[in-house]
């Protein structure tokens, strides 16, 4: 129970600074939602996103990455589901028009709902995100400040969560309070930017599906 505390912290320190740079899909999406003043929608999205991977830290935690060495066929797969999504994505940012009419209480709810389900799915639809955390796990269990047992999976998953959520709320905050300063005509452009980007990260998510078919 004594290290119950320190692995919620340390969980949710790599789970905040693992999502610092602004270059995976739940980033870009949260970004370009903020911008367009649908925090609800970006939230959502984060939410997903953070569940999907703290459920990965957690397999990760339990060693369970042994599967995806297993079978490389997944991965390869959920590069190429990952590359459509990412490319719909990016052309409906580009062709995006503000919609003249704000949004009621209950499309709101649905952006929360929506945002929720694209960011589990683009984060679930990624295995190889349990790599990511195989490492990360074995750096705090080798750091042999923490003792070994399954028991430590749940509350370092839990601070992962709670880490990742960290920063997509700074991250939205400081969109949504500096977004007033824009030109709506920078605003747009931005967003066809980010579209264009989105659908170049789903360029590369094609290209490594192509290689691994043809692996």
């Amino acid at each position: 129970m004594s290290d119950l505390l320190p692995l919620l912290t340390a969980g949710l320190a790599l789970g905040f600074f693992a999502s610092v740079p602004i270059a995976g899909p739940i980033s870009i999406l949260v970004f370009a939602l903020g911008v367009e003043n649908r925090v609800r929608s970006a939230f959502g999205v984060a939410l997903g996103g953070a569940v999907a991977e703290s459920f990965y830290a957690f397999l990760a935690f339990w060693g369970f990455s042994h599967y995806l060495a297993r079978y490389p066929l997944v991965a390869g797969f959920s590069r190429g589901i990952t590359a459509v999504i990412l490319l719909l994505i990016g052309i409906r940012l580009i062709r995006r028009r503000e919609e003249a009419s704000p949004k009621s209480p209950a499309s709101a709810r649905n952006g929360i709902r929506n945002g929720l389900l694209l960011g589990l799915t683009i984060s679930l639809l990624n295995p190889t995100l349990i790599l990511t955390w195989t490492v990360a796990s074995g750096m705090v269990l080798a750091s042999h400040l923490f003792r070994v047992n399954p028991q430590g999976a749940l509350p370092f998953s839990a601070g992962v969560c709670l880490g990742i959520l960290g920063w997509f709320a700074m991250l939205l905050h400081l969109v949504v309070r500096y977004r007033a300063r824009f030109h709506p005509d920078s605003l747009g452009r931005l967003l066809v930017w980010t579209g264009w980007f989105v659908i170049l990260v789903a360029t590369v998510f094609g290209g490594l599906f192509l290689t691994d078919i043809r692996g």
